[in-house]
Formats: C-alpha cells, structure tokens, sequence
C-alpha cells in the first residue's frame, strides 16, 4: 500500500474528522472510502460518456448508409 500526502483546507481535515469519528472509521480509511466512492462515479461519467459517442457515431454512420441506400434504390429507374 502507498501513503499519499496531501495538502487540505484546515476546514475539510475538521469535518473529515468529524464525520470519520461519527462513523467509527480512521481518517485513513474515512478517506480511502471516499476516493473509492470518488473515482467509482468517475468511471460511470466516463463510460456513460464514451457509450454516448460510440451510439452518436454509429447512429452517424446508419444515417449515411441509409442515405446512400436511397440513392441506390432509385438508380436504374426511369420516369415511365
């Protein structure tokens, strides 16, 4: 396990404190928690982002075949 050393506001060291007491967790592990919590959301941000830009190209690409299949199904036809 690494250690990490951070500077924090004297504000967020009092209530991360205080709620890591209230819960009966160390500091260390209070924090440890919330940067799992943290960097969890972050992941589904991400993947929900990258999942919406595979879905906006693939809707770009069938509008594009779809286009080009019209063009095709009126080759060849005349105006009889």
């Amino acid at each position: 396990m690494s250690t990490l050393s951070l500077r924090l506001p004297d504000s967020l060291v009092e209530s991360t404190n205080r709620l890591a007491g209230l819960m009966h967790m160390t500091r260390s592990d209070y924090i440890r928690h919330a940067l799992e919590d943290y960097n969890s959301k972050n992941e589904q941000v991400l993947y929900k982002k990258q999942l919406a830009e595979s879905v906006q190209e693939v809707r770009e690409q069938t509008d594009t075949e779809l286009t080009e299949m019209d063009a095709s199904v009126e080759d060849g036809l005349s105006d009889a």
